[in-house]
């Protein structure tokens, strides 16, 4: 019997606009094969979770996407909410790059007498 996933949200109106395009671009390949290919482009290296091996075998490497379907990728998934300032440089670590900008230290870390 197979058990259900209890997902506390629900895909909203952007993720399936989002959902559309890959949709759109995987019209001769896997839908999830596609979403791998628009994060390696980004130099991500995700890490598969594949329940049945068809579907591991299916996915990894076999699409390359176009500099345009990259592009249509990137402008349908663009947040809404620029994260400049402070604001922007709290959610920034280990590298981390909001809105184009380099991770840093937060400031009141640096301060902070707790360490791990």
């Amino acid at each position: 019997m197979a058990q259900l996933a209890l997902v506390p949200w629900s895909p909203t109106a952007e993720d399936f606009e989002v959902i559309d395009v890959i949709t759109a671009i995987a019209e001769e390949s896997e839908a999830a094969a596609v979403a791998l290919a628009w994060l390696r482009s980004k130099g991500a290296v995700p890490i598969i979770g594949a329940r049945k091996l068809e579907h591991l075998v299916s996915n990894p490497g076999e699409v390359a996407l176009t500099t345009e379907q990259i592009e249509a990728l990137d402008d349908v998934s663009r947040p809404a909410a620029a994260l400049h300032g402070e604001v922007g440089r709290m959610l920034q670590f280990a590298g981390a790059t909001v809105d184009g900008e380099a991770s840093r230290v937060y400031s009141p870390l640096v301060q902070s007498d707790v360490r791990c």
